[in-house]
């Protein structure tokens, strides 16, 4: 398994980190689909989640920056989700939310938007030190090695209250 180096900053105003980021060139803003599963055994800190055609499983060891295992391959996402379930993973969320991302420096940047709480990013990179240069290079001091879960729960909110986690009816 591959360790992930990434953290989250927390509460940014996206025109404002956009500048910061000079020259970075975004992605679009995309709707972003996740399943998300619990394994069969109920470990808490892995689980496996389905975005378009990624099967991801991640295992948080640590809150810390390189603390969390991962490791994701191309699927088929009705099959996988069909084997999932027949595998014994329980799909406990359908959630949407607004994605936009651009390479920077060293590190992979995401603007993460989400129902009910304020946009933040994700930063991601190859090691710990080029993770922690990006936060320091963008004028941030507090970040948040997290899952989202834990993220919603810095605004009071259990995600798990929610099986379908969206914007809009329409979606």
């Amino acid at each position: 398994m591959d360790l992930e180096f990434e953290t989250k900053i927390l509460d940014i105003d996206i025109a404002s980190l956009k500048e910061k980021l000079d020259g970075a060139v975004f992605t679009s803003r995309r709707l972003i689909k996740r399943l998300v599963f619990d394994l069969p055994n109920k470990e808490d800190k892995a689980w496996i989640r389905i975005i378009d055609n990624t099967l991801s499983y991640k295992n948080y060891k640590t809150y810390t920056i390189g603390g969390i295992e991962e490791f994701e391959f191309e699927v088929n996402p009705e099959k996988a989700a069909k084997l999932l379930k027949v595998l014994g993973c329980e799909l406990i969320a359908e959630q949407y939310n607004y994605e936009q991302s651009c390479r920077w420096n060293d590190v992979e940047i995401t603007i993460e938007e989400w129902p009910m709480i304020p946009p933040y990013i994700e930063i991601e990179g190859g090691s710990k030190s080029a993770v922690l240069e990006a936060i320091k290079r963008m004028g941030y001091v507090k970040h948040f090695p997290i899952t989202t879960k834990m993220v919603y729960e810095k605004y009071g909110i259990n995600l798990h209250d929610y099986k379908v986690l969206k914007d809009h009816d329409d979606l």
